[in-house]
């Protein structure tokens, strides 16, 4: 075979596979329908909601096990956490933390949801 056949070839072969890029994986339709539908998340935050019989301080302990994960605040009686995350990451968190027992909710945190 021809070199410069083998090396344009190899160069198509090269592009083909540094070019592919994966689609996101979404943990919950929720998600997936509102960045679909463009729905505006804030970058590196996530909203978390534990089960009724979780109390702060185990919800606290739960998310401080994640070395990366730093809780912003929470609100409410039943606090709902808004927790930061590397940006890009939000939606490996989601899938990450749906595997705690004692979370009952996490999802990406909207910007319209904040302005309500």
């Amino acid at each position: 075979m021809n070199i410069k056949i083998m090396i344009v070839m190899l160069v198509l072969i090269l592009t083909a596979c540094t070019n592919t890029q994966t689609a996101p994986i979404y943990c919950n339709d929720w998600d997936q329908e509102n960045i679909e539908q463009g729905g505006i998340y804030i970058r590196g935050e996530l909203l978390v909601a534990f089960n009724e019989e979780v109390t702060q301080q185990q919800a606290e302990e739960v998310l401080a096990s994640y070395m990366q994960i730093e809780i912003d605040h929470s609100s409410g009686n039943r606090p709902i956490y808004v927790i930061k995350v590397p940006e890009g990451k939000e939606l490996e968190w989601i899938c990450t933390l749906k595997e705690e027992e004692t979370i009952k909710n996490v999802e990406l945190s909207y910007e319209d949801e904040l302005e309500s």
